[in-house]
């Protein structure tokens, strides 16, 4: 059910959506049990915990979400006027000036496939540091503190991301991985952990191009948006990769350690021949599941959701289509080889 008053989707069993839809045509919470006590012959002490799980749904008065807070604070702000090094992602120029002389280095050095000499920048960012952590400044507003050195980049790049696609025209952003294989566009949503980002980068080394590691950017007409920033390895997926083998090791804030790994190419057109896929790494292997609408955006929602705006009901029922058009599986996997064996046998017979 999509809640108007909260812009937010919750999955509803049998017996909540007899309780929705008594509730729906009642004027208050006990009119409600009451009504229902009477049809399934059950007490009103023993519905009134069902019926008190969908009561938010109907209570008056609460605000409206405005999803513009959602969006970083700083897009509201005008850059620096002064230039550093800078950096193209999607449309937005970013420039950055960092005080340590080290840290300035690496980020040369991973970032240069995205640097660009001259232009006009639409972001500026400061890394500060003193002599036990760093900060961040995004258009002159404090926007991070109290970082490892190990830990900048890891912030910055998602910050880097997050910015570029804010920028942009979207409508939903989804978290999860998009490539390109010769069968057509390959769509990874899910949680963190489900091993979306060591895939996208093995299937890229078996000839796939990427669109992103981390998000599923669409527009309204439902195309994806190219964000062309290096895919984060985890680290129990580095043995994967000979190459990184004298990569740098950055941590996210949250304890995971990981190092950048940049595909040979990004995509620019995301085919209308497309395949979802929602893996599970660390599951038992098991054959591709088909999913339905409903499950497939179940699986959407719990893997994490941002929208540009007030969405509306046919904004709903524009997504729920296109979930509709594309076939959707759950895979388990505990090796990445299954993994891409399986998805090839889901492109060869998607139905």
């Amino acid at each position: 059910m999509f809640d108007t008053s909260r812009q937010s989707l919750t999955h509803l069993t049998g017996s909540l959506v007899f309780a929705v839809l008594q509730r729906d045509t009642c004027t208050d919470l006990g009119h409600a049990i009451s009504k229902a006590s009477k049809s399934v012959r059950k007490s009103s002490d023993d519905l009134r915990d069902l019926f008190s799980e969908i009561e938010p749904f109907f209570v008056p008065g609460i605000p409206e979400k405005n999803y513009e807070d959602g969006l970083y604070p700083e897009l509201h702000a005008q850059p620096l006027s002064t230039q550093d090094m800078l950096f193209k992602v999607c449309n937005t120029v970013f420039s950055i000036h960092c005080s340590n002389d080290l840290l300035r280095q690496h980020l040369a050095e991973l970032l240069a496939p995205i640097s660009v000499v001259t232009g006009q920048h639409h972001v500026s960012i400061d890394i500060t540091n003193s002599a036990e952590d760093f900060s961040l400044n995004v258009n002159d507003l404090p926007v991070e503190q109290g970082l490892l050195f190990n830990e900048v980049v890891p912030v910055l790049i998602d910050r880097l991301q997050i910015l570029a696609y804010q920028r942009e025209n979207f409508l939903f952003c989804f978290h999860g991985a998009a490539v390109v294989t010769q069968s057509g566009g390959l769509l990874m949503p899910g949680v963190s952990g489900a091993g979306k980002s060591t895939l996208a980068a093995r299937l890229c080394e078996a000839g796939a191009t990427l669109y992103s590691d981390e998000m599923m950017v669409f527009d309204e007409q439902h195309s994806l948006l190219t964000i062309p920033l290096p895919i984060a390895i985890k680290e129990g997926s580095w043995s994967l990769f000979p190459q990184l083998d004298k990569s740098k090791i950055w941590k996210r804030v949250d304890g995971r350690r990981l190092k950048y790994l940049w595909p040979e190419a990004f995509s620019t057109e995301f085919p209308s021949k497309r395949l979802s896929i929602f893996p599970r790494f660390g599951s038992s292997a098991s054959q591709p599941e088909r999913l339905s609408t409903f499950q497939a955006l179940s699986k959407l929602v719990e893997g994490g959701y941002q929208v540009s705006r007030t969405l509306t009901a046919d904004d709903i029922e524009s997504l729920l289509s296109m979930l509709d058009s594309l076939p959707c599986y759950q895979l388990g996997y505990i090796k990445t080889e299954y993994a891409m064996q399986m998805i090839n046998a889901a492109w060869e017979n998607p139905s």
